[in-house]
């Protein structure tokens, strides 16, 4: 390994993985975490697999020679197909997991069933999730499974509502603090915040630049707070929320880490305008 490049190296045994250092290599691939990271949750599309091969293959041409890191999060269901030769800057990602291993547990996913697929990053959290009932103490299950199956979480948090007395800033502290809960010092190196404020998903405005500025902020504050102010200070934080091929480098120059990006990853060009500008900041 490069002396200037960061990673964390997975080798896992049947019930352990040792990791070192920050960012980076998990089951042979080195991933470098110190570039714009760019996410498609293509959630619950598209309805077919030619559909979703053809919508894979364009994402790939976009992120071909980019300097931004791209992870693509497609249905579980078309995971087996995508995997394969694809440049080094593009990764897959699970859209939610179970909080347990295996067994008899209906129509649930495992994160070891993930990782054996070859995907490296799983989202949970997620709103639309949340809203069918999760709560914040098993989404801290599902973050503690994904680490010890090997996954690297993109860990969604966010307020339901924007007050002007600042009360939404508790809702996120909560948040963090109790998705986090055990997750060690180590291991944090491995948890991506994906900020997504409720009010601007699928909505008729995003969050703006300065307000996704003051939250980072706040979230970088809290996480040091739980752990030690260098980590708080290097902690990856990515704005979601009605991202379009607009505003996305509003966001980057805003200091968002990276994006998480709903209807806008369906459309290969968009997507890829999204990608090229993210690379211009890595």
């Amino acid at each position: 390994m490069d002396d200037k490049s960061i990673g964390i190296t997975v080798q896992q045994t049947e019930n352990s993985f040792w990791l070192a250092d920050f960012f980076g290599i998990i089951e042979g691939m080195k991933i470098n975490l110190n570039k714009k990271i760019i996410v498609a949750n293509w959630k619950m599309n598209p309805l077919s697999k030619p559909s979703a091969l053809a919508l894979y293959q364009g994402l790939l041409e976009k992120a071909k020679g980019q300097k931004s890191l791209t992870i693509v999060c497609p249905p579980a269901v078309w995971l087996g197909f995508l995997t394969g030769s694809r440049p080094t800057n593009l990764y897959l990602g699970g859209q939610n997991c179970s909080e347990i291993k295996e067994g008899a547990v209906t129509g649930e996913i495992s994160a070891w069933q993930l990782a054996s697929v070859g995907v490296d990053f799983c989202l949970v959290g997620h709103s639309e999730t949340r809203r069918r009932g999760e709560d914040d103490l098993l989404i801290n299950q599902k973050v503690k499974t994904l680490l010890k199956a090997g996954l690297m979480v993109l860990f969604c948090i966010g307020e339901k509502e924007r007050d002007r007395e600042g009360k939404y800033l508790e809702e996120i502290k909560k948040q963090l603090s109790i998705g986090l809960k055990g997750v060690s010092k180590k291991d944090i190196s491995r948890v991506i915040i994906c900020y997504e404020p409720l009010f601007a998903i699928g909505g008729k405005r995003a969050d703006t630049p300065e307000e996704f500025t003051h939250s980072s902020l706040f979230i970088k504050k809290t996480i040091g707070q739980l752990y030690k102010a260098k980590i708080g200070q290097e902690a990856k934080v990515l704005y979601g929320g009605s991202v379009n091929k607009n505003n996305a480098e509003d966001f980057l120059i805003a200091g968002a880490d990276g994006l998480l990006v709903g209807r806008e990853s369906l459309k290969s060009s968009a997507f890829g305008q999204i990608i090229a500008k993210a690379g211009k900041y890595s």
